[in-house]
């Protein structure tokens, strides 16, 4: 067995490619690094272009069955955003209107990421209080019928 591959980061990726590959404009700079939670099974980086700035998802290597099986997560979100829940909206591909896309990473081999529209926040304080607990739960609850509706 050959030594290991080097871990992929968010920064060995195009912005260019990223950039048209979700129609997100031009890019004003290169991939800044985030933190990926964690789990740090994907990394994770900040994306300013034209239009706005986005996160970018390189997708770790359990999504190496393709893009077709990653559409769920995105279908889930969806869902959600259409139950009123508050999160940062996913952005489609442009070429496929899937939630994820190939892109050109080190030495060419292509790799999956999924990008959103940046959101600037901070996580709520733990414990969450009764009212954002009861809001985000009743949102939640109607996700059943969003999913069925997306098929």
């Amino acid at each position: 067995m050959g030594p290991a591959a080097p871990r992929l980061r968010s920064t060995d990726l195009s912005p260019p490619s990223i950039a048209e590959a979700f129609g997100l404009g031009t890019p004003s700079g290169p991939l800044v690094a985030v933190t990926s939670g964690p789990s740090a099974v994907h990394r994770s980086a900040r994306l300013a272009t034209s239009r706005g700035r986005f996160a970018v998802k390189a997708l770790g290597r359990e999504h190496a069955h393709g893009v077709g099986a990653s559409e769920l997560p995105v279908r889930l979100e969806l869902a959600a955003l259409a139950a009123g829940v508050p999160m940062p909206r996913p952005c489609l591909a442009v070429a496929t209107g899937a939630g994820v896309a190939e892109v050109a990473g080190p030495g060419r081999q292509p790799v999956l990421v999924r990008v959103h529209e940046w959101v600037d926040g901070t996580a709520p304080a733990a414990p969450a209080s009764t009212r954002l607990a009861g809001e985000l739960g009743s949102r939640l609850a109607g996700l059943d019928r969003w999913m069925a509706l997306l098929g």
